[in-house]
């Protein structure tokens, strides 16, 4: 209850072997002001909207 998700744009993630884990470019200030919602508000209509927003945040190109 009360969960706040944060989208973050498939092309910024990198697996990294040694951590067992993805790593992204960003500073943990900058993924602490992104957007996130409610699990709801993330795939409210068809989510186009929110993942133009995520995208627009993190300056990320919006492929396929």
């Amino acid at each position: 209850m009360g969960e706040k998700y944060h989208p973050i744009p498939w092309s910024s993630l990198k697996y990294d072997e040694r951590e067992g884990g993805y790593a992204v470019p960003f500073s943990r200030e900058m993924l602490e002001a992104a957007p996130a919602d409610s699990m709801e508000a993330l795939i409210a209509g068809n989510a186009m909207a929110y993942r133009d927003r995520a995208y627009d945040y993190y300056h990320a190109r919006v492929t396929g």
